[in-house]
């Protein structure tokens, strides 16, 4: 070991002196450090190893592959002021997690060691890095030791910067890191609004998971320290830690969790017996050997977030569910932190690349939370709104049943008038009243029976049959006019001999509608047309009358619901004014569910034109 040591200290180039200028500099140049791990933290014994092995040590370059140093080290630089002036800078440590940093000054009367400037006591006086406040006099020259011990691996990328300098780099630091903890923790405040009526296990998992990130962010970001600096940051390195370790233990609860039911019994115990290893084997290990928990935490935690990524990927392949999607999303988010510490290693980066990858990963996954509990929150909402809208749509089915029971109840009317009327009346005309009554129900019963949410069930999915349109408007004709000749109103037809494909009931009950309208608001004498007309290879029918006509307000509102349900509180007002929207939103709705196109033209007190086209005329019906 000696032989070992004193060849590499032969090897190995002198130090040069770092000679002090205005701006940022870097030390690790200009450092030797102590080819053996540190045995003592006394300067005096450091200065002595360095005597051993011929006053040389190992350049800072040369020590291992990317500048990483092994266990607890001494490193030895000389700092020289050449102005003649005084000079003051700020030592950094660029990392917001490693405590044991101790810095020796070698003066008069020997080495002294250097008090650090970011602890503090009370509330904000902390810093988020390590960081001593240098002084030289003028020309002046002097010899430091630096010792870093730390578990695992550590470094010395230590940096010389000017007070102004330093100040920008904590308070840019600062923003970031609260913005980063902050932004998530305001979104996922937002979805608590809605707890516990939303949350499955699944998110209370992921809770625990985002508060177990927001610990380790306070710890690898810093504001930990800068906001609580009676914890030192050793404390805060065990109380971030221990939040990683549960972090880990949860995520393969959450993961046990999604996948129950979906995947393999067997993955179910496999994720349970390494939920075991986090939450009790790796704290035994890290009591007995502390430096092997940021070992674990660092190639353990990556290889657990490859493990599960592909997991959650297997588990979406098999049912992709909104929880298997978050599954994924979060580890894949784990991953890519773990790619960034490999590529740090073998890119040679700042430590500072790897705990800002670790506070965004956390906000990352934080956001991810965030959204799952508004996704679900959303889909909450829009399940409440539907059954909203279903109750809605079911008030309105019954207010247009109702308005649709109006017809065939005064055609029964018409034929108890008839049959009470000291006229003689002939039977045909009474039975003719009561048959268009029965059909009328018998519409009703196909329509509004198996009607739920407002789709009909007897809609088939084969194209509508062809129909004699005159035929079957004419019968319309011959069923409203003893209720127009009751009304004194005139109803006159033209009709032309059209084949068109439609769906008979729902035409019937359509045109019904709107002759009821017309009945209700053409006051006697007044006259009321159907015509039906081929336009443009279209067959069209109309429906004419010179009543009371429409406000233009309600013409175009006629196809909200909202305005149909108002006007059914006036529904079997038969002959009186009122009941204006119910009729032509009943008639809009059918259009719109046969494709028909529906065209209101009118105007108060100037009666009412509706056009309606059916479809293409497939021929014209002999006996025109």
């Amino acid at each position: 070991m000696v032989f070992w040591a004193f060849a590499l200290g032969v090897c190995a180039q002198p130090q040069q002196d770092l000679v002090l200028t205005s701006g940022t500099q870097k030390l690790w140049p200009h450092l030797s450090v102590l080819n053996l791990p540190s045995q003592s933290d006394s300067p005096d014994e450091a200065m002595q190893a360095w005597q051993q092995q011929g006053g040389h040590g190992l350049a800072h370059e040369q020590a291992q592959v990317g500048g990483w140093i092994p266990q607890a080290r001494w490193a030895r630089l000389r700092m020289v002021n050449p102005q003649s002036t005084p000079m003051t800078k700020v030592l950094v440590y660029p990392s917001t997690t490693q405590d044991d940093v101790q810095l020796w000054r070698h003066g008069p009367g020997g080495w002294q060691r250097v008090s650090r400037a970011d602890a503090g006591t009370g509330w904000l006086q902390g810093a988020q890095h390590v960081h001593w406040i240098l002084h030289w006099q003028a020309q002046e020259a002097n010899d430091w030791l630096i010792l870093v011990n730390g578990y695992n691996r550590v470094r010395f990328p230590l940096v010389l910067m000017p007070a102004e300098e330093h100040l920008q780099l904590e308070k840019n630091s600062a923003v970031m890191s609260v913005l980063l903890i902050t932004l998530p923790l305001a979104l996922v405040l937002m979805s608590l609004a809605y707890w516990p009526k939303t949350w499955s296990q699944g998110l209370v998992l992921m809770l625990a998971m985002a508060v177990s990130e927001w610990v380790g962010m306070l710890w690898v970001s810093g504001l930990g320290v800068w906001l609580m600096p009676w914890w030192d940051r050793w404390t805060w390195g065990w109380v971030g830690e221990t939040a990683y370790l549960l972090l880990l233990g949860l995520g393969l609860w959450h993961a046990r969790a999604v996948v129950a039911g979906v995947l393999p019994a067997w993955v179910s115990m496999l994720l349970s017996l390494l939920m075991g290893w986090w939450w009790l084997v790796a704290p035994g290990l890290a009591l007995w050997a502390p430096w092997s928990l940021r070992f674990q935490l660092v190639w353990l935690g990556s290889a657990q977030a490859l493990g599960l990524l592909v997991v959650a990927l297997w588990a979406m392949k098999r049912q992709p569910t909104l929880q298997t999607r978050q599954m994924v999303m979060i580890w894949f988010i784990y991953l890519l932190s773990a790619v960034v510490y490999v590529l740090h290693r073998w890119m040679d980066w700042s430590a500072q690349v790897t705990l800002w990858a670790n506070v965004v990963q956390g906000s990352a996954v934080a956001v991810v939370f965030a959204a799952s509990i508004w996704q679900q929150v959303m889909a909450m909402r829009d399940e409440e709104r539907t059954q909203l809208q279903r109750l809605h749509e079911r008030q309105v089915w019954w207010a247009m049943l109702q308005h649709d029971l109006w017809q065939p109840l005064m055609s029964i009317r018409m034929a108890v008038h008839l049959l009470n009327s000291p006229e003689v009346v002939a039977k045909e005309e009474v039975m003719t009243s009561l048959q268009y009554a029965t059909e009328s129900l018998d519409d009703f019963a196909v329509i509004h029976a198996p009607e739920e949410g407002g789709t009909p069930q007897h809609e088939a999915a084969s194209p509508p049959p062809v129909r004699d349109l005159k035929a079957l408007v004419m019968r319309l004709v011959q069923e409203h006019r003893p209720m127009a000749n009751f009304l004194s109103v005139s109803l006159r037809s033209h009709l032309l001999p059209l084949q068109v494909r439609v769906h008979e009931a729902e035409l019937r009950r359509l045109v019904r509608n709107l002759f009821q309208n017309a009945l209700r608001h053409t006051p006697a004498k007044g006259r009321i047309l159907m015509a039906v007309r081929s336009q443009g290879g279209q067959a069209w029918l109309w429906i004419v009358d010179t009543g009371s006509g429409m406000p233009q307000a309600l013409l175009a509102s006629h196809v909200k619901p909202a305005h149909a349900q108002q006007a059914s509180e006036h529904v079997g007002q038969s002959t009186e004014r009122g009941g204006w929207g119910l009729g032509l939103y009943s008639a809009n709705h059918i259009a719109h569910r046969q494709g028909w196109s529906l065209i209101f033209k009118s105007r108060l007190g100037h009666g009412t034109t509706v056009r309606i086209r059916l479809g293409p005329v497939i021929a014209e019906a002999s006996g025109g």
